[in-house]
Formats: structure tokens, sequence, C-alpha cells
């Protein structure tokens, strides 16, 4: 387990420090000579752990061998799983030669299904075919066209 350890204080006969962990009960040592700068400048000395470990002993080696025991925080680590849910994208074929657009509408009357697309105006509207074809995929396929609209019609005019 990661811990980041961070001395306020240590006195001028102190260090450099070795630590203990006690994962298993009595401490173990588990890390040697770490200089008291590591451990009293922000943010602190970042190390590892054993899992299970609840108190670091952090034990001065220097003229002073004294000691604190520092009690671990438990914190508690949550994680997310999203799901991403991609659009069906149905093929349709122009009424003229050549022409395709795909659409997210989906074609309530089947293979067949016409629509239309109104931006060019009354008279000049461009009409598709639903083919049967369709693709789900969180790529948006080409030609997509967001203006298309369904009608109650089936097949070109």
């Amino acid at each position: 387990m990661d811990i980041l350890l961070t001395l306020t204080t240590a006195g001028s006969d102190t260090g450099p420090f070795d630590l203990y962990e006690n994962s298993t009960g009595p401490f173990v040592l588990f890390e040697t000579s770490v200089p008291k700068i590591d451990l009293t400048t922000l943010p602190g000395y970042a190390t590892v752990v054993p899992s299970g470990t609840t108190t670091v002993r952090v034990q001065s080696t220097g003229l002073c061998p004294n000691y604190i025991d520092i009690v671990l925080e438990q914190t508690t680590t949550t994680s997310t799983t999203s799901t991403t849910t991609c659009p069906t994208y149905y093929e349709l074929a122009g009424c003229l030669p050549g022409d395709y657009a795909f659409t997210t509408i989906v074609p309530t009357l089947g293979v067949g299904q016409q629509y239309v697309d109104p931006t060019l105006g009354v008279g000049n509207e461009v009409y598709y075919t639903y083919t049967g074809a369709s693709i789900t995929t969180c790529s948006v396929p080409g030609p997509y066209n967001a203006s298309i609209q369904a009608t109650l019609l089936t097949g070109c005019p």
C-alpha cells in the first residue's frame, strides 16, 4: 500500500531514519537510511508498505535513537465503472444514383422506409430509402445527415 510520511519536526541530532512496519505483528525493518530532509520537507516521503500495516515506526539512527510510531489513516478507494452505449446508424440509399446517407432514426416501417432531407426547400427535397443495413458504432459514419426525417411513405417518389 502506498503511504506518505511527513515529520513536522525532527531534532538536530536525529536522522537518517530506519522505517519499520507492523503488517505481521511485531515491527519489521523495511527501509533504511531515509534522509531527514526527505521526511521533513513537504509533501513528505512516499514509500510502499505491505497490506495490513497499521503503524509505521520512524526511528533515528543518528546520535539520538528516538523513534515515533505513526498510525496510518485508513482511506477507502472507490472505483467507477462507466459504460458507453454507441448509437445504431441506418443506411439509406438515395433515390438518385450514387446518393446515400446514414440516420439514427429507427425505420419503423422496415426495409423500404422512406426518409426525406428537407433542407434544400420545398420542391428540392432529397429522398432516401432504408436498405435494411445498419451499423452500431461510436464513430459517426459518413455521410451522416442529422437533417433527415422519416416519412410514412415507402420507396422513392
